[in-house]
């Protein structure tokens, strides 16, 4: 299962993933990406810190996104090593890296 919130603030658009990036929930978070991407004008952030799991078509979506410009927000184990997998293929990408509770960004260009 996948929960996703979605933030619209400050001119900013924050998606908000909890649970598993993997399976039929991987087409629906493109569906949402893609929907946000037309409706608004504004940067879009995807926080993973609440995911569990991505298997290797949620991996493909995401490298898309980043691709596309979207920048991440990671804790953990999981998702931080996820997110340096992308930015790998994404040098422009901003990263944000949550540790308890303190967000530290970075700009890997």
């Amino acid at each position: 299962m996948l929960k996703i919130t979605i933030h619209t603030t400050q001119g900013r658009t924050r998606i908000e993933l909890e649970g598993r990036v993997a399976g039929a929930w991987v087409s629906e978070l493109n569906r949402t990406w893609q929907h946000l991407q037309h409706i608004e004008n504004s940067p879009i952030i995807v926080s993973l810190c609440q995911v569990t799991y991505v298997d290797a078509e949620g991996k493909s979506l995401l490298s898309d996104m980043c691709n596309a410009g979207v920048s991440f927000e990671a804790s953990g184990c999981l998702t931080r090593s996820i997110v340096e997998e992308l930015t790998g293929s994404c040098p422009n990408t901003s990263i944000a890296h949550q540790k308890g509770g303190h967000e530290r960004k970075s700009d890997d260009t």
